[in-house]
């Protein structure tokens, strides 16, 4: 994506949301409309593998969970997805 897509996409709310909620919905893989902790590392997992990097170990993957799950419930829901999403586009 470039620079210029990122900002328009910022820029446009309802576009925002539909590419969020098309990244949610990936990393939500048992569709109960909340992510855990598995799923975020078999995605994480997955990213590494793709990209010829290492595993991330367990402590890698608590340490991104941490940031994701804002509230400390233990699952991540769509609005702290978002905050997520959004701060890894510019």
């Amino acid at each position: 994506m470039s620079k210029k897509e990122i900002q328009a996409l910022l820029s446009n709310p309802e576009a925002f949301n539909a590419a969020a909620k098309k990244g949610y919905e990936e990393v939500d893989v048992n569709k109960n409309g909340l992510i855990d902790f598995e799923e975020v590392e078999t995605i994480l997992a997955n990213f590494a593998k793709g990209n010829n990097l290492p595993k991330p170990t367990k402590a890698e993957v608590e340490e991104v969970f941490k940031k994701l799950d804002k509230d400390k419930s233990g699952k991540v829901d769509f609005e702290e997805f978002k905050l997520f999403f959004k701060a890894f586009l510019p």
